[in-house]
């Protein structure tokens, strides 16, 4: 726990706090002795991390069918650019 602290203070003093935010030292799950507040926090860590691996899946589908697309425009418009006879303007 302690080289944690060192870590996070090593961070916050080199890349300020926005990025300290987004890498979080901390553990995931408190430790409880009641088994109820155990099971609710977990469950809580579960829907969390669903969530942002859903978002990260959307982001990474809007991408891949982004670079599909242009990919798929530049093999279509490239030969009818080069059929075409037109020149580079100089």
């Amino acid at each position: 726990m302690e080289n944690f602290k060192k870590v996070k203070e090593l961070l916050s003093q080199w890349l300020g706090k926005p990025l300290v935010c987004l890498f979080s030292l901390q553990p995931e799950e408190k430790p409880e002795s009641d088994p109820a507040k155990k099971l609710l926090n977990s469950m809580r860590l579960t829907a969390k991390c669903r969530f942002n691996a859903s978002v990260r899946l959307e982001r990474l589908a809007r991408y891949s069918f982004l670079t599909t697309t242009i990919f798929s425009l530049g093999l279509i418009f490239i030969p009818l650019y080069q059929k075409s006879g037109l020149e580079a303007v100089s």
